[in-house]
């Protein structure tokens, strides 16, 4: 069980916070402003892990694309070379000689 850590001393930077951080506590529904500040850190922490893990997932997706992209490149660069050796004029002529 979590241990409850009470920390009553908390300073808006201004009246207009206050006012609206205690007009949405009222609005939504929450027993204090404390539980209503709670809510706002659990879910700023949540969707800043959540962020992390989309850019790890992004770099990763990138990463396979362009690793995809070299061998791509690589194989029309292969496919590329041999047409050009199988249709070329010295390779025609050297069949013909027989």
């Amino acid at each position: 069980m979590a241990k409850t850590v009470i920390s009553r001393n908390f300073r808006y930077p201004s009246a207009a916070l206050r006012d609206r951080v205690r007009l949405a506590v009222k609005e939504r529904g929450f027993r204090s402003e404390q539980a209503f500040l709670v809510a706002a850190c659990e879910r700023e922490l949540r969707e800043s892990d959540s962020a992390e893990a989309t850019a790890q997932l992004e770099a990763r997706i990138a990463a396979t694309l362009a690793n995809t992209g070299k061998q791509v490149q690589s194989l029309f660069t292969l496919v590329h070379a041999q047409f050009a050796l199988t249709n070329s004029p010295v390779a025609v002529r050297s069949d013909l000689r027989g």
